[in-house]
């Protein structure tokens, strides 16, 4: 049975990922995130608007989780190396998950619905109702989060793969659902989780 790392090396990049991440949340917050959603919305009858509401589905959770922890009960026993890879998968699905729902309560973000409902855009802190649980987006940790352990359990097909996660996040800002600061904060989050992951899973020690 394969073991599980303990050991974490922070790496300086990712430092420099999380000050990247800050900088363009307080952008966005500035000079986007309203012209942004104002564009998109309501535009319900644009082409782009059913691909949106199709691909927004990939960035549940739900499919991730059950299916990665299938995967792993069939594969535990007899191919201990694709049941790594997929408690891999269930893991950072499920830590971005916690994380990502902790930071919504804490920041309280209105939605983008109630800019145009009650002219609310801000912070209220400490809230748990679904309409003001903006940032960071699920969708989009869970999006990046997993799309990007596809890409590191796959390096051949490593770009096509972070494109699709892209996509998937892309289309909270299309469909209005969130705004530009909340894709990147939950994209930072999902993306921030599978790295320190994929450091516990695959130690240093065995990708040499």
């Amino acid at each position: 049975m394969f073991k599980v790392s303990s050991k974490v090396t922070v790496k300086k990049s990712w430092y420099i990922a999380f000050l990247m991440a800050i900088v363009a949340i307080v952008i966005s917050w500035n000079f986007f995130d309203k012209p942004v959603v104002d564009f998109f919305y309501p535009r319900d009858d644009s082409l782009y608007f059913p691909i949106s509401s199709f691909l927004t589905d990939f960035g549940e959770a739900g499919i991730y989780l059950v299916g990665s922890l299938l995967l792993y009960l069939f594969w535990r026993k007899n191919r201990p190396l694709m049941a790594r890879a997929a408690l891999f998968v269930f893991t950072t699905t499920a830590v971005g998950g916690i994380i990502t729902n902790i930071l919504k309560v804490i920041f309280g973000r209105a939605r983008p619905k109630l800019y145009y409902m009650e002219d609310t855009f801000g912070f209220l802190w400490f809230e748990t109702a679904s309409n003001l649980r903006s940032i960071p987006s699920g969708h989009t940790t869970t999006a990046i989060g997993v799309w990007l352990a596809f890409a590191l359990l796959f390096p051949r097909f490593r770009w096509p793969l972070i494109v699709i996660g892209v996509m998937i996040a892309s289309t909270r800002v299309i469909l209005t659902h969130h705004y530009v600061s909340d894709v990147i904060a939950g994209g930072f989050v999902g993306a921030i989780t599978t790295l320190v992951l994929y450091e516990l899973f695959y130690p240093q020690t065995e990708k040499k």
